[in-house]
């Protein structure tokens, strides 16, 4: 298993339980939003760019969340 303590000590993750419903809600928004940066993908690249990564971001949550453990914003 992967040492994620210093993320924890940084306070960039934190531990947690997480139900399969909610990764495969994150799931759910990646494909949703991969599919509509597709099609507008040749009207708007910036928008299609935009979409992609949040696309991208809900799937690292949901692998967060199946690793059992949430991202935390980093308050400066």
């Amino acid at each position: 298993m992967t040492d994620y303590s210093e993320l924890e000590k940084s306070r960039r993750i934190r531990p947690g339980r997480f139900s399969s419903k909610q990764i495969s809600d994150c799931l759910a928004l990646s494909r949703r939003d991969l599919k509509i940066a597709e099609t507008i993908l040749k009207e708007n690249q910036d928008w299609a760019f935009n979409i992609a990564y949040n696309a991208m971001l809900q799937a690292t949550k949901a692998l967060m969340y199946s690793k059992g453990f949430r991202p935390l914003t980093k308050v400066y």
